[in-house]
């Protein structure tokens, strides 16, 4: 497995499967925005998780779903045979537990999550947000 980092740039190469990955600030002060790539193996199966956070304004939204969502994707008891309802509950589980986080800090941020799944050569996409 090779793995290779630029700046904001991430390759990884496996065999048979490999991927890329960048970023770029747009014209804001600040970049706002995250992505996250995981790849492990459940049992015999590869997993993929693949995701894009846009943070509106502020990077707190992107951050929090950047490391939460895969989490509660992957510790989900169900990943292997119902990958639909365990993407629908891991999102819903993680705006649970950002709105909770949030209201402690009294903070109004949110953010968009687009996510792929690739489990068993079959894509799950998912958005949420704007």
């Amino acid at each position: 497995m090779q793995k290779k980092e630029e700046g904001n740039k991430m390759y990884k190469k496996d065999i048979g499967f490999s991927y890329g990955a960048s970023s770029i600030k747009g014209k804001r002060f600040s970049m706002e925005d995250s992505y996250e790539v995981e790849i492990s193996e459940v049992g015999d199966e590869m997993v993929a998780l693949f995701g894009v956070f846009d943070g509106p304004g502020i990077s707190a939204g992107a951050q929090c779903l950047k490391t939460t969502l895969h989490q509660n994707i992957k510790s989900h008891p169900d990943l292997m045979t119902d990958t639909k309802l365990v993407i629908i509950e891991a999102f819903r589980q993680t705006d649970i537990d950002y709105l909770r986080r949030q209201q402690a800090k009294e903070m109004d941020v949110g953010s968009t999550a687009s996510i792929v799944v690739l489990l068993d050569n079959v894509l799950n996409v998912a958005n949420v947000g704007d």
